[in-house]
Order: C-alpha cells, then structure tokens, then sequence
C-alpha cells in the first residue's frame, strides 16, 4: 500500500510540475517587426500576453523545483555536470508556462479561482489524505500551495484549450472504412500457427535415436524422455520440445520448410539445419490462417484510428503553428537562451548547394552536379493507440499526439 501510495505521490509530483500544451490546432502564425524587447530586470519575456515577464527570482525559483524532480536534494552548483541541465529544464518549463497561458488569454479561456481550487483539494484526497503528507511533498519538491495553485490553473486551462480546439469528434464515412478495412487487410489477418514438438541435436546419431525413440513411444511421456536425453535447447529440454503457436519465418529456413510442410503428428527426422544442428519434430496442432471481417465491432476499432489520425493531424499543425507564433514573441536574456527563444542562434544549414555561392558536392564519381543535398529527413512516428492521448514530460516536451479528448494523464 504503501509503495503504491509512493507511486501515486511521484505522478502528482510530475502533473504538479509539468506544464502542460496539448496537441490542438490553431490558424495563422503572427509575428511583429524585429521581434520583442527585453524588460530591463528580466530574464526572459513572452510578448503579446499578460504577465509574460519571467524575472530571476522566478528562475531562480523554478530551477530549485526541477532539481527536485529530478530527485536531487539541493539544487547543482554552476559548473556542475547536471547544473545545465537543470537549467534548461527550468527556463524551458517557465516559457513554455507563459505560452500556455498566451494562449488561453488569446482565446478568451479562464479557469475561476474556485474550480482550480476544488481540483487541487481532489488531488490532495485522492492522493495524499491529510495534511502532514501533503506538508511533506510540498517541502520535497520546493512547492508553495501558491505553486500548486499555479500548476493546477495551468493544467485546466491546457483541458479547456483542447476540448475548444477539437471539438466535436470528426465523422467518419463508412466508405473511408472499407478503404482502410481494403487497403491496411493484413493488419486483419492472423497467419497460420503450429504446435511442434522439436528436439535439436549437435550430432546426427543422437538425432537418429532420439528418432527411433519416439517412433517406438510417441506419447507426450516418450519425447519427455527424449528431450531429456538428447536435446541441446534447454527451454524445451523438459516439456518434449513443445513450442506452441510457432508462425512460418521464426526458425532457421530448413526447420521453418519441414515444420510447415510435416502432416499432423507425422514424426519427421533427422533433419540437417542450416546451423549443423540435426531436428526430429512433429507437429501437434494446427491453428489455420484467417482473416477478421468487417464486422460492427471491426468498423469500430477502424473509426476510432481514423478519428485518432485526423486528431494527430491536427496535433502535428499546431506542433508547428503554435511554437512558431510564440518562439517569435519570446526574448531570452544571453545567458538563459535556449530553442524557445526567438533571439537564439538558428541551426546549421544542413543543406549544401541551396544558398547563393554555395556549389553543390560532386557526386561519387567526382563529377560537378546541380543537386541540392540534404540529409534524409526520417521523421519519428509513434503508433496511435485508439482512445489514448498525447502527453508532454515535466519540462513540457512533447511525447505523442492527441488522440482523445479525455483530460490527459502525465507520465
């Protein structure tokens, strides 16, 4: 119980502390002439929004916090190998809090006092029971109930965003399914499996009497003993070489062909592998390949990845619009610059031959050609699970798409 309780108290901690952008759309990118300013005494600034300073005592502040989450007793000292990292996590979480709340602000979205407050006394409840245990994780993860507040404002207002942007779950046409059901079939298809008996041997002697063995008892108690006698794979030493529920490509080519290719309980052997070692086998049941239809329960789960593929798009599109239009509203002081920051140095040009004076590389040949050259892109694609959601990790970067509109739990 305890454990468990433990467990519970560590995801508060990270929903208390991440600061939450869900995957929504939003139109247009805006970005004024030469970017912001910074406000004399601050170390970052969020244009375009109420209270986008972020000062050094709200840094200095929010660095603590994520040493602390990071289970650190007391926050790393400059020069230290985790002091960076704690730092960019800190001034990472900060404006990643202000552009949420850009947002919210930008669409009209408030959360009152009362409903953050009624959440954060559920959260204490559920989670921690009295007031001594709550004490306590305030002090270890450097939190003010004032901090708490804060977090839990952000995290409604990150819901309301969402549930405003998606809105009602897109319609799926029948004929979108049957396109997919026909286009994506083998994903529908269980392919044939077989039960077999095996026993694998370095040398062809010990496969021929293990062989002779069997065929003079073929009963379960039989190729027990065989297996015990001469099997030189362990796992199936004591159970007569059974393997349930082999599919065709999982062995070595010449065991795979005689596997599926033996009649039911047909003993078969010595066979010669690829990797000398010799096999005596027989197949002992055999599950047939088929394939689900397209039944109601079927076209559900398909309308329910194709709503979760229109939400990731939309995902993808604010990804992109949302950093965008904020990074370019947000200055950073030199020392506290980081990829948020519209002041930060931009990445290297990948590319070679696209710019003026820039010749492109000769091809393998040595010859001079006219082609731009840049790395693959190789986008990194997570499958979309129906009916689950997109989450961000405590300093607010993104770990998948949105895929429901249900509040989303952090890892």
């Amino acid at each position: 119980v305890r454990g468990n309780r433990r467990n519970r108290r560590r995801l508060v901690a990270v929903v208390l502390a991440a600061a939450l952008v869900f995957a929504i759309a939003i139109v247009g990118v805006t970005s004024g002439f030469g970017g912001p300013s910074l406000p004399e005494g601050d170390i970052a600034f969020v244009d375009g929004m109420d209270g986008g300073d972020i000062t050094q005592e709200d840094f200095d502040r929010a660095f603590e916090q994520a040493a602390a989450r990071q289970g650190l007793k007391q926050a790393p000292e400059p020069g230290s190998p985790q002091y960076d990292v704690i730092k960019e996590a800190a001034i990472g979480d900060l404006i990643l809090s202000r552009w949420v709340e850009g947002e919210a602000q930008e669409a009209g979205i408030e959360v009152s006092d009362g409903a953050v407050q009624d959440e954060l006394d559920r959260i204490r409840e559920e989670q921690f029971g009295n007031d001594k245990e709550w004490s306590r994780f305030l002090r270890q993860q450097k939190y003010t109930e004032e901090d708490a507040l804060a977090r839990v404002r952000l995290q409604l207002l990150s819901t309301r965003i969402q549930e405003m942007i998606l809105g009602d779950e897109p319609d799926v046409e029948d004929e979108e399914i049957e396109e997919y059901y026909e286009s994506n079939i083998t994903q529908f298809q269980t392919p044939e499996t077989r039960d077999v008996r095996v026993i694998t041997t370095r040398k062809r002697e010990d496969a021929q009497a293990a062989y002779d063995l069997v065929s003079g008892d073929d009963s379960p108690k039989g190729w027990k003993k065989a297996a015990k006698r001469y099997s030189t794979d362990e796992a199936t030493a004591n159970t007569g070489g059974l393997r349930q529920a082999v599919v065709e490509g999982q062995n070595e080519a010449s065991l795979d062909q005689a596997i599926f290719s033996s009649q039911l309980n047909e003993i078969v052997g010595p066979i010669e592998g690829d990797s000398n070692n010799f096999y005596v086998l027989k197949v002992t049941n055999i599950t047939e390949a088929n394939t689900q239809e397209l039944d109601d329960q079927t076209r559900e789960q398909i309308r329910q990845t194709l709503v979760a593929q229109r939400q990731q798009e939309l995902g993808t599109r604010f990804q992109t619009n949302f950093t965008t239009k904020w990074t370019s509203r947000t200055v950073c002081a030199d020392d506290y610059v980081n990829e948020r920051c519209s002041n930060a140095e931009p990445p290297p040009d990948a590319c070679t031959g696209d710019d003026d004076g820039e010749e492109p590389p000769p091809d393998a040949e040595g010859n001079q050609t006219d082609e731009i050259r840049c790395p693959a892109f190789v986008p990194s694609i997570r499958p979309v699970e129906p009916g689950t959601a997109g989450q961000i990790g405590a300093v607010g970067r993104p770990q998948g798409p949105i895929t429901s509109r249900e509040p989303v739990a952090l890892p």
